[in-house]
């Protein structure tokens, strides 16, 4: 059994990994392990970027941190066993629906410095790729103190005041990404939807504003003069490619433009002209 002296500072705790004890129990273990040591190491296991992660003994490190200790002996686990007990302990949360998507996207990166893929984490965890993706983002590059904030919303229930929902945080780091938002822009509109004064339909009119080049200030005063209208068409596809290929836009922004008047829109499909005379009859 290989035994270090780990930094406290280097241990990570995963939030299941917490256990429940009273402040007496913790009172004797201090008193304890002044007068004895520490009889038992606690567990962690290494990640790849020589961080560690607490696997068991969450009493024993929180009796040593308080009693101003800057190392506790480690028992170093194997890495397999690392996964799986981040594994076990994000679905049990999952299951609970009380992870927030910043804790998501924090043990995703250590289970990808562990070698997992974003797949293998989806598949592991029941949930699509996409939630693992969004949740990187929004552990990545949102501070701490607003990722704090984003929550998933419990299904039959409002979004708490003060709370923003995961589409709004990424809906604004879009618009950041593609309008090139100042760091003040995104806090401005953060707090907007934390505050609960703009709707998610009110965000996507802001967004597209901003992305056809109007200021976040201009968006913010105009955004009630337009609204989102979503089309469903059938169009010809060789007509189409040539056009993207021509512009360097997707369909949608293609038929935007077309919508626009920017760029000449596309003859009806034949099976269309020919309801449109069978009804005229």
């Amino acid at each position: 059994m290989k035994v270090l002296d780990v930094l406290i500072e280097k241990i990570t705790v995963v939030e299941n990994i917490r256990g429940e004890f009273k402040d007496s129990e913790l009172s004797g273990l201090m008193e304890s392990i002044k007068q004895n040591g520490l009889k038992e190491p606690i567990g962690v296991g290494i990640t790849l970027k020589e961080d560690y992660v607490l696997m068991y003994g969450f009493r024993r490190l929180m009796a040593y941190k308080k009693l101003g200790y800057k190392t506790i002996p480690c028992v170093i686990v194997d890495e397999p066993e690392i996964q799986e007990l981040l594994l076990v302990n994000t679905i049990e949360n999952i299951q609970r629906k009380d992870i927030l998507p910043a804790e998501l996207g924090r043990i995703c990166v250590q289970l990808l410095e562990l070698e997992l893929t974003i797949g293998e984490i989806a598949v592991r965890l029941s949930v699509p790729e996409s939630r693992i993706i969004n949740a990187l983002e929004i552990y990545g590059k949102l501070s701490k103190e607003v990722a704090a904030d984003v929550e998933y919303m419990t299904e039959g229930k409002r979004r708490k005041k003060g709370k923003i929902s995961p589409s709004a945080a990424l809906g604004i780091l879009h618009m950041k990404k593609k309008g090139g938002l100042k760091e003040s822009d995104v806090a401005q509109l953060l707090g907007i939807v934390k505050r609960r004064e703009m709707t998610i339909t009110e965000l996507g009119i802001i967004g597209s504003l901003i992305q056809l080049g109007m200021t976040v200030e201009g968006a913010l005063k105009e955004k009630n003069l337009y609204t989102v209208v979503h089309v469903k068409c059938v169009v010809d596809v060789n007509t189409l490619n040539i056009r993207r290929n021509k512009y360097k836009i997707t369909s949608g922004e293609i038929l935007r433009e077309v919508i626009y008047g920017e760029i000449a829109g596309f003859k009806r499909p034949v099976c269309a002209i020919y309801r449109n005379r069978k009804n005229k009859k």
